[in-house]
């Protein structure tokens, strides 16, 4: 909760008089939100759902023009950014998924753009370290990409309805990855705004923690199956 409400300090600095804002607890947590004259809405789980569960919830809960999802783990400092996303979105008729460029706290350009994970992509990582991503630090306009990390996604409202949202049989890990998939399947585009920034105060579980890397496992897998052997299984 402490990343939460070093969030809401953000948010504080930005305009957001016409945002309701969205904080869902997965879990008890006794640690209070700090007090803000922000519009926000604390909802605490009663049992602990998955990510696509819990965002496909947030967006049913009120109507609105824009559905961004925020990791509680990014720092913003850009007070435009809304306005930023909300602007370029108008502009392109509101076609595309709209996402930052992430960097660590350090400054540097983490790796959260990437192209689809394919069988072949997964085996030269394990095999050669090639991690598959988008050089972002290159972009200087708004450049399409495969798929970009779920830590922060701008939809308009009518690309979320007609994709369904999140798809909520992955539990944790790759609901990013099917959502800008199957967005492309449908010709909906993934776009990063370069020059917009946030930080990142990266988890990384299943790199260190057995059962996050479980999960992360299963869910790749269920992509495959999902996309790419469903037609050899026929």
């Amino acid at each position: 909760m402490e990343m939460v409400n070093a969030l809401i300090k953000d948010f504080e600095k930005l305009n957001l008089e016409n945002f309701i804002i969205l904080v869902r607890s997965n879990t008890f947590e006794d640690f209070p939100l700090i007090d803000t004259e922000l519009n926000i809405e604390h909802i605490r789980n009663k049992l602990i759902k998955g990510f696509a569960k819990n965002h496909n919830t947030n967006y049913q809960l009120y109507k609105s023009d824009y559905f961004a999802v925020i990791n509680p783990d990014l720092r913003i400092s850009d007070p435009d950014i809304f306005e930023t996303f909300i602007n370029h979105a108008y502009q392109t008729e509101q076609k595309y998924i709209l996402c930052p460029a992430v960097k660590a706290p350090n400054g540097s350009f983490e790796d959260t753009v990437r192209n689809f994970p394919t069988v072949t992509h997964i085996l030269k990582k394990l095999l050669f370290g090639e991690k598959n991503a988008y050089q972002v630090q290159t972009f200087s306009d708004p450049t399409l990409v495969d798929w970009a990390g779920g830590m922060f996604h701008f939809f308009p409202s009518k690309i979320y309805d007609n994709l369904g949202g999140y798809d909520e049989k992955y539990f944790l890990y790759y609901e990013d990855v099917d959502i800008c998939f199957r967005a492309k399947r449908k010709s909906i585009k993934t776009y990063i705004l370069p020059y917009v920034t946030v930080f990142h105060d990266a988890q990384r579980k299943s790199h260190r923690d057995l059962k996050y890397l479980s999960i992360h496992c299963k869910s790749l897998f269920r992509f495959w199956k999902k996309f790419y052997f469903r037609r050899f299984m026929k």
